[in-house]
């Protein structure tokens, strides 16, 4: 009884996608509505008239079916689909099975090729746009940027040579000084934040990251805006620099080290250039007296 209730409902469903198939209102590409029915007829050992059709109705449903597919496949082309590539080996091979050639679809192996370049040109203007931008978000810190942009230069070279394109076919002329202008520019913002936390995290390196920062800067030709932080700002963190410096050299000398009077005088000098006072400075009384001691005992090194 269960097994007649069974095979009732699957002759149903057989029967609703063999009526859909006939309308031509079969689900998405029909194929899931073919497989039904071929898999009732199989299971239940017994041939297509059960159902009211016959194995040469069931195969011109294929055909239909994958004539519409490849039809689909041709618009989604001829509207630029950035899966061209996938969509012609789809297409070909839609043809390979059904004996069919392309002419027979209304189109051509040199309409096929410019479609994926139109495809593929696409693709490389929106991804040098996209490197233009630079990324959303940078994990695990300015380090990683380089990793970045080689992926997506790499990326880019993929694509022109999906299309057999060049650089020169991008729609910005002149893209390769550009590409490597703009890789220059952009690693030199990002090496001028990065040497800008280093020298903001004080240590004993902190004037080499400063110096850096500067570097990067001028020879990146950027502005502040450029870099992401406003003369304001960079005053505040060239006083934090020094002022976490100083703090560390006090405590060296509270913990009776020795510090070399080249280092004092670097600091001193460092101080002058950056027009800070000591008293500018975020520290306890006791400590600005003993940085004024120390400084004022600085004398100016002897030219030879």
């Amino acid at each position: 009884m269960r097994n007649d209730v069974k095979q009732t409902i699957n002759r149903e469903r057989a029967l609703e996608c063999l009526e859909r198939l006939r309308a031509g209102e079969a689900n998405d590409d029909g194929l899931d509505d073919v497989r039904v029915i071929r898999a009732f007829l199989y299971m239940e050992c017994i041939s297509p008239d059960h159902i009211g059709t016959s194995p040469q109705e069931l195969d011109d449903l294929d055909e239909q079916l994958a004539k519409n597919k490849r039809r689909a496949i041709l618009e989604r082309l001829r509207d630029v689909d950035p899966c061209a590539c996938e969509l012609v080996k789809q297409l070909k091979a839609s043809l390979l099975k059904s004996g069919a050639s392309l002419s027979d679809e209304g189109t051509s192996e040199e309409e096929l090729a410019d479609l994926v370049r139109q495809s593929c040109l696409a693709k490389a203007n929106r991804l040098f746009l996209k490197m233009h931008k630079g990324p959303d978000k940078v994990e695990d810190g300015w380090y990683r940027y380089d990793d970045w942009y080689t992926s997506r230069v790499d990326r880019l070279y993929e694509v022109l040579a999906e299309g057999g394109l060049q650089l020169s076919d991008l729609n910005y002329s002149g893209a390769k000084q550009i590409l490597k202008n703009f890789a220059t520019r952009q690693q030199s913002i990002l090496n001028c934040r990065k040497y800008l936390e280093e020298a903001q995290e004080g240590g004993r390196y902190y004037v080499d990251s400063w110096n850096h920062f500067q570097f990067a800067r001028y020879y990146g030709c950027l502005t502040l805006s450029d870099i992401g932080v406003s003369l304001e700002e960079l005053e505040k963190i060239y006083k934090r620099i020094f002022q976490k410096r100083i703090e560390m050299v006090l405590a060296e000398i509270r913990a009776g080290l020795e510090r070399s009077s080249d280092e004092f005088r670097m600091l001193k000098q460092a101080l002058a250039d950056a027009d800070i006072d000591v008293d500018d400075l975020d520290l306890t009384v006791n400590s600005k007296a003993m940085v004024k001691t120390i400084l004022e005992s600085i004398s100016e090194p002897v030219e030879a």
